[in-house]
């Protein structure tokens, strides 16, 4: 999709930040240099649970079932805060001024949401063959969500960037945080809850 043709308000209120910084460099040129990065579902820990993997992480530990926007289709390019953080730190360095740096895992590397829900489920016991449906519900799709994000991240791997931790090992890394860290976020009820109501029961 062209950055600047989103098709929701989430990824209009990205493309329009870029825009007002793009509009600054081009009043003041080099007086005020820029660099953008364009990261792709950034996921490890400390991230509150109003995400997926954590909000996945906070249910199951509640032994609550897991909310599947649209039958968990969607997929998307997950890249563990690790690697994230080097990125942005290459581009700050090395990055040229008025370029924009797309950041994302491995080409080919998307994961559906029904996917991720599926890896988190050994960590607390669940077998995904025989009891992965128990732990599962479909809800009503989010309006406009965008069936994949794959990311293409040439530009940045030519500054000498590549993601490091796999999937999952992240994932392992992550799981393992939010058991040691039980009460690092509070009051988080709201942020489990899915994004619409009216659950029901998942066809899988």
């Amino acid at each position: 999709m062209d950055p600047f043709r989103p098709g929701n308000p989430y990824s209009g209120s990205k493309a329009a930040a870029e825009c007002v910084v793009r509009g600054y460099m081009e009043s003041f040129g080099r007086q005020l240099p820029i660099l953008v990065v364009r990261p792709n579902n950034i996921y490890g820990p400390r991230q509150f649970p109003e995400k997926l993997i954590p909000k996945f992480i906070y249910r199951l530990q509640r032994k609550q079932e897991l909310p599947l926007h649209g039958g968990g289709k969607a997929r998307r390019s997950f890249l563990f805060v690790e690697d994230a953080a080097e990125a942005f730190d290459l581009v700050l360095r090395k990055g040229k001024p008025g370029e924009a740096y797309n950041i994302g895992a491995e080409p080919g590397s998307t994961k559906s949401v029904l996917e991720v829900a599926k890896a988190l489920m050994p960590y607390f016991d669940i077998d995904v063959q025989r009891d992965a449906e128990k732990h599962l519900k479909v809800v009503a799709d989010r309006v406009k969500n965008d069936a994949s994000y794959d990311v293409h991240s040439w530009k940045i791997r030519n500054l000498g960037w590549k993601p490091t931790v796999n999937f999952q090992d992240g994932l392992r890394r992550t799981v393992e945080w939010y058991r040691q860290n039980p009460d690092h976020w509070t009051s988080v009820e709201e942020a489990l809850l899915p994004d619409n109501g009216g659950m029901k029961r998942a066809a899988l």
